[in-house]
């Protein structure tokens, strides 16, 4: 699920990447980011 440079990110954070439950918690923060850029966004039309 993460790249070679998400891993090192994770690792270097005190986070396992393999961990299904880290991968739920960014799944979470980039959801919640695209709700952002839609609602934030000028080009996106909202």
């Amino acid at each position: 699920m993460f790249d070679e440079i998400e891993r090192e990110a994770l690792l270097a954070e005190g986070l396992d990447p393999d961990s299904p439950d880290t991968a739920a918690a960014i799944d979470l923060v980039r959801w919640q980011l695209s709700l952002l850029k839609k609602c934030c966004d000028p080009d996106s039309g909202q």
